[in-house]
């Protein structure tokens, strides 16, 4: 308690303890009792999941400025009332609140990033439309498992501009136990590096070799031969939630859900690995796989009825094929620039003419859409 505090007693307050998480930074915030005479806040329960400008906000009795990209979260444990300097506060109103909003403006590896510090491993909004689920990231905690965070991400990614297609893959070794048969992960094309680049947002990881980012089928043909990958993380070290609150009722999956925060890298890739050896690539519905192996594309077939082989340099073919926007973004598209981009062909450099996104080849201002 400061001198100017001591002053004004008896005084009520909230309790409060604000954070900022970035990738590699964990940080408390020092709120103010009173924001500068020129700014406007806003409370932060009033403000969307995702803000795209740094602003003044209220959280409780405080201000904050939110300046940074990335993560913040806030709590209020509640009022307490100052009497005197030499007793500790009484608490007056034990009900707590918890929220939090994110910064985004371009750096996409800190949405990821911010998204995976709220998401902990588990089933309990697997079944939630996206708008609910949404709710439940303002609100901090978001339970979900590979495939329902996977798509979280990537409803959210399109509705920021981004195009993004999912990533599936299957364990080949070992029998299969229903929890541990495959995982699911996504692909981003990130025009920074004019590619399709592969994220993991529930294990908090990129994965990379020697400096750049690699997408699906990168990963598996380093896999495939024995070569080494590394993995960028999302999330500062020991940040992430396991729910075990089915764990509670007995029917908690084994350990299977703590794997991408209690293990090491080097266990994460033999975990990885054994199932990014195997990706699927969805096309005219069917999962298309390419292997040489007639026991594994026995094994898959048996495992998924809609799998189905795939030539290698078919399945390379479609996977790094140039992006194409879909029919409604397409349309949106067209009325904005006059144009009819079912007939835009492009050229890339030293890849000839191809069909190719005009959000990223056109107009930067168009991302906004």
């Amino acid at each position: 308690m400061t001198r100017r505090q001591a002053k004004k007693l008896p005084r009520v307050e909230h309790q409060v303890v604000a954070q900022f998480h970035q990738r590699t930074e964990v940080a408390q915030l020092q709120g103010k009792l009173q924001p500068p005479s020129h700014a406007s806040a806003r409370k932060v329960e009033h403000l969307p999941v995702i803000i795209r400008r740094a602003q003044w906000v209220k959280f409780a009795d405080r201000y904050y400025y939110l300046r940074k990209e990335g993560l913040y979260r806030f709590w209020d444990w509640g009022k307490v009332k100052y009497t005197t300097t030499a007793k500790p506060p009484e608490l007056v109103d034990e009900r707590q609140h918890y929220t939090c909003v994110i910064l985004y403006r371009r750096d996409i590896l800190t949405l990821f990033g911010a998204i995976a510090t709220i998401q902990y491993h588990g089933h309990r909004h697997n079944s939630l439309p996206f708008k609910r689920q949404l709710a439940q990231a303002k609100n901090g905690t978001l339970s979900l498992t590979c495939g329902p965070v996977s798509q979280f991400v990537r409803t959210l990614l399109g509705r920021l501009g981004w195009e993004t297609r999912q990533v599936s893959c299957i364990r080949l070794e070992g029998e299969w136990d229903t929890w541990n048969d495959g995982h699911v992960l996504f692909e981003f094309y990130w025009p920074q590096y004019r590619k399709w680049v592969l994220a993991d947002v529930n294990a908090h990881k990129m994965f990379v070799k020697n400096g750049e980012y690699l997408n699906a089928g990168e990963v598996t043909e380093l896999i495939r031969s024995g070569q080494d990958f590394d993995f960028a993380p999302l999330t500062a070290p020991g940040i992430g939630l396991v729910d075990t609150s089915a764990g509670m009722l007995g029917g908690f999956p084994r350990g299977s859900c703590s794997e991408p925060l209690f293990t090491s890298d080097e266990q994460m890739k033999v975990h990885l690995g054994g199932m990014l050896a195997m990706p699927l690539l969805a096309h005219e519905g069917h999962l298309c796989f390419y292997s040489d192996n007639p026991a594994h594309i026995k094994r898959i077939c048996r495992y998924r009825s809609d799998a189905k082989p795939m030539a290698k340099r078919e399945w390379f073919r479609r996977r790094l094929a140039p992006v194409v926007p879909d029919a409604e973004r397409r349309a949106v598209l067209s009325q904005r620039l006059g144009i009819n981009l079912r007939c835009l062909v492009l050229s890339w450099p030293g890849r000839g003419p191809a069909r190719c996104s005009p959000r990223y080849s056109i107009c930067p201002a168009i991302q906004t859409i």
